[in-house]
Order: structure tokens, then C-alpha cells, then sequence
């Protein structure tokens, strides 16, 4: 039973190795999805910035409750 255990936590290291791999190659600093993470970024943070700086979300309702008849 005990050699069991000892081949699965070697299994689980070989695993968490190739994971960390991965990750780093995704991750490297000349890397596409880098780039296009840290464009998003950009994007949604200067959408944010343009949006609290022009008033939206102000939290006034624009909906059309209370019209109907």
C-alpha cells in the first residue's frame, strides 16, 4: 500500500513540474498571451478611468418603470 502512495506523489510531482512548465512558457516575457493580457488590462483600465471621469454610473435610472397603463 505504501508504494502506492509514493508512486502517486511522484505522479503528482511530475504533474505539478509540467504545469509550472506550462505556465512559464505562457507566462514568458516575450509571450502572446502576455501581451494581449496586458493589453486587455489597459483597455478595461482606461475604460474605467474614462467612465468615472465623464459621470456614468452615476446611479440615476434611465428605465421606463411606472410608464405602463
Amino acid at each position: 500500500m505504501r508504494s502506492r502512495d509514493a508512486v502517486t506523489a511522484i505522479e503528482y510531482a511530475v504533474v505539478a513540474v509540467a504545469i509550472a512548465g506550462i505556465v512559464a512558457a505562457v507566462f514568458a516575457s516575450d509571450g502572446t498571451l502576455k501581451q494581449a493580457l496586458d493589453t486587455a488590462m489597459t483597455n478595461v483600465s482606461n475604460a474605467i478611468g474614462t467612465a468615472t471621469s465623464s459621470g456614468t454610473g452615476t446611479g440615476t435610472d434611465t428605465g421606463t418603470t411606472g410608464t405602463g397603463g
